[in-house]
């Protein structure tokens, strides 16, 4: 799935995980979060995953990998390219525009009963 973890009262923003249970009677999800170095494994009730879920992603459709290649440090003075891993707000918007972002939403669950 791709959720937004501030959804979820974590810190950060968009983050894939797996999805490693469903657990019926509290209707309620496992996500098995990749970063479990720093977020264990944690149940989430369906309504506020769904929430998470439902969020619009800045970036979820680009030119890929094509547009990453833009964002390499292309300096002759040997200088850093921040736009590939953006500091400030305003190469985090230059970034998106080299890489021809268009917003989306993020994952979602569909379940159906046997």
């Amino acid at each position: 799935i791709n959720y937004h973890r501030q959804g979820l009262g974590q810190v950060g923003g968009g983050h894939f995980s797996p999805l490693g249970s469903y657990h019926p009677p509290t209707d309620s999800f496992l996500i098995m979060d990749v970063a479990k170095y720093k977020y264990p494994p944690v149940w989430v009730g369906a309504a506020t995953l769904f929430s998470s879920l439902s969020t619009l992603e800045n970036c979820a459709h680009y030119d890929y990998p094509k547009a990453q290649e833009r964002l390499v440090d292309n300096k002759s003075d040997g200088s850093t390219n921040h736009l590939f891993n953006p500091l400030t707000a305003d190469e985090y918007v230059q970034s998106l525009n080299v890489l021809g972002c268009e917003a989306g939403y993020r994952g979602y669950v569909i379940l159906k009963k046997k």
